[in-house]
């Protein structure tokens, strides 16, 4: 397995979309493809970046502080470092330790298809295992994902949740753009 360098983000933001964006478009202005993960800190969304080596771990972060963000690398926490370093720092330790996130991007993702087979989407991808809520899903059951996949890590494990559909076919419990219900009222 190939050693992780993680940079932890925190844009004090509790704009999930918002943040998601921030943190793939600085990547991208940079030059920079990395996993990128999403974690709830406390009251806030905090995003981490997978890199391959220490040097490129700390340009990036270097980068986003340079755009106003919080952002420290998953080596040791200074003294007397600010809630949103420390924030910065849990979600990059979550990551490079697969304890947690929900990864954002991932390698093969771009290229999946709107509907993949599942043994398709585990040759091709990180994800570790396909899990159906409420059921069992087989290796050659179609899994509908539109251009939308929200994996999780934990303990180690990526993990893709999925919901069965009318049609006997399943899509990502996660979906893109869901319908707000209740119309906002309280």
């Amino acid at each position: 397995m190939t050693a992780l360098y993680c940079v932890g983000v925190d844009l004090a933001s509790r704009d999930l979309p918002g943040m998601e964006h921030d943190s793939l478009v600085t990547l991208d202005q940079m030059g920079v493809w990395a996993e990128v993960t999403t974690h709830i800190v406390g009251d806030y969304y905090v995003a981490s970046a997978a890199l391959g080596d220490p040097p490129t771990a700390e340009r990036v972060a270097a980068a986003f502080n340079q755009r106003g963000m919080t952002a420290i690398t998953d080596a040791l926490l200074p003294r007397g470092a600010s809630t949103a370093m420390q924030r910065a720092h849990h979600a990059a330790l979550l990551h490079r330790d697969k304890a947690g996130g929900r990864v954002v991007r991932f390698a093969g993702d771009a290229a999946l298809a709107p509907t993949i087979a599942v043994s398709d989407l585990l040759a091709t991808t990180p994800i570790d295992e396909v899990v159906a809520l409420g059921g069992k899903i087989g290796s050659e059951d179609q899994i509908v994902v539109n251009g939308f996949a929200r994996p999780t890590y934990s303990g180690g494990v990526l993990t893709l949740h999925v919901t069965p559909l009318a049609d006997g076919r399943y899509r990502t419990f996660e979906i893109a753009n869901p319908h707000q219900c209740c119309g906002g009222l309280h």
